[in-house]
């Protein structure tokens, strides 16, 4: 906690029936926590009171590209819910455990996005040809859980680093088009401006199945595609625990010809 003894104003009144009251009042700046000590005689110790002003933001983000308009909500920086532009719906993030409040912004989140596409169309209105940002994804290829022919799983395709916001994604299971079982999430801005975005395929792993996860995407010079064997990631994790059990057989094998060794 810092002492904040600048720019502090102390007003002190008379109640006019032996008692005082005093006004103590500062500037304070977004999102600061703002902690007030009080002392006196009568106090056995100073009583300290925290003030935190919470901050209630949104995130827009409006494009020229087809379904890539997102209009986030955000309470100290977390995000408490979004709106759902193909649905037609608000759509509530909180956590499970707090009680739901009510949530319904569709209509104002379409004025909202009306403004933004004019406030874009005035900026490219006042630019003569501007260079058009273009950065390629950067993709990775993941599951949920290790991979076990017959178990139920979920395959990640990571995108991330990419502008404009908009991104063609295509699942193959042994060079065989999928669709069934395949999502594609929101796109989230990064802090440099650029987007990211996940896409999923539920699947049941056969052994010696070959899965690709295929992006396009305006800024690269042809599809980046990312792989996943399943039967090279189960003979992984078995390797990785084979030569973690022979770590540990190694390791007491050494303690035990050095415990005989030290009485010897």
């Amino acid at each position: 906690m810092t002492a904040m003894n600048k720019n502090i104003q102390m007003d002190t009144i008379a109640d006019g029936d032996w008692y005082y009251q005093a006004h103590s009042h500062r500037e304070y700046k977004s999102r600061e926590k703002i902690s007030c000590m009080v002392e006196h005689a009568s106090f056995s110790k100073p009583m300290i009171y925290d003030w935190y002003l919470h901050v209630f933001d949104t995130d827009e983000i409006c494009s020229d590209t087809a379904d890539a308009d997102e209009l986030t909500f955000l309470f100290d920086k977390d995000e408490i819910g979004y709106i759902d532009f193909k649905s037609k719906e608000s759509v509530l993030t909180l956590p499970a455990f707090v009680d739901p409040i009510p949530f319904s912004y569709y209509l104002g989140a379409m004025a909202e996005m009306a403004d933004c596409h004019n406030r874009l169309q005035s900026a490219k209105d006042n630019y003569v040809n501007p260079p058009e940002q273009n950065d390629p994804p950067y993709t990775i290829i993941y599951s949920k859980d290790n991979l076990k022919p017959g178990k139920e799983n979920t395959l990640i395709c990571y995108m991330t680093g990419f502008y404009p916001p908009a991104v063609k994604v295509t699942w193959t299971k042994n060079n065989v088009n999928v669709t069934e079982g395949m999502t594609l999430g929101r796109y989230t801005i990064n802090n440099d401006g650029t987007f990211a975005v996940f896409s999923f395929l539920r699947i049941t792993p056969e052994e010696g199945a070959i899965y690709t996860c295929t992006v396009e995407h305006q800024a690269l010079l042809q599809p980046q595609t990312r792989e996943l064997d399943v039967e090279m990631t189960e003979q992984l994790v078995d390797s990785l625990s084979v030569f973690c059990g022979l770590a540990v057989i190694l390791g007491l094998l050494g303690m035990a010809v050095g415990a005989f060794f030290f009485n010897k």
